[in-house]
């Protein structure tokens, strides 16, 4: 498994999205409580800018993970996060620090990248949720995000209001495919729209 290969799949199959992005739909609610069109793609362009520090080595500073401002439509901003981050993961080998997922630790490249790799692929269905648009992706990536997800703990300290993740969802079906699967383990209804 290349995860870096896989996760410049990730993300430019998330940029599709952003480019479709208008001003005028920044206030559309998304699965994210609390967080309108506008704030989710702040996080996610701040988390493209904190991913790319911690492969720089700067991981813990602190600013570098905050949610990014943009004016306008966000295609520009998203595109100039994503350049940054996909240089600064082609360039390294070394651990990263991710304070917000264990602070002080070092973390082996692949596996932090895997952490932005399943990030990428869960916001991108939150984003296309929102914007009312299908968002599946392709088998291999959608098989290695459900590996990737099972190892996301399921535990009361990591998951519900104010932390990273909800708690997890039961399926109903009886086989569901993997990116079904994915979105459940890490909180969030498939069936979500913002009509309910």
């Amino acid at each position: 498994m290349d995860i870096r290969a896989l996760h410049t799949q990730a993300l430019a199959l998330v940029t599709e999205l952003v480019d479709q992005v208008k001003e005028d739909q920044l206030a559309l609610p998304t699965p994210c409580a609390d967080w309108d069109l506008r704030t989710l793609l702040g996080h996610m362009i701040g988390q493209n800018y904190g991913f790319a520090a911690a492969a720089e080595g700067r991981g813990e500073d602190g600013e570098a993970w905050r949610d990014r401002t943009f004016e306008g439509a966000p295609a520009q901003a998203w595109a100039a996060s994503a350049a940054e981050l996909g240089a600064a993961f082609a360039a390294t080998a070394g651990p990263f620090r991710i304070p917000e997922i264990r602070e002080g630790v070092d973390i082996p490249a692949d596996m932090a990248i895997s952490f932005h790799f399943i990030d990428t692929l869960v916001h991108g269905w939150d984003l296309a949720a929102a914007l009312g648009l299908p968002f599946e992706p392709p088998a291999e990536l959608a098989q290695v995000g459900l590996v990737v997800a099972e190892q996301v703990p399921a535990g009361p300290e990591f998951r519900g209001p104010g932390r990273a993740f909800s708690e997890v969802l039961e399926l109903e079906e009886e086989q569901p495919a993997a990116f079904h699967r994915t979105l459940a383990l890490l909180g969030r209804d498939r069936n979500w729209t913002a009509a309910a």
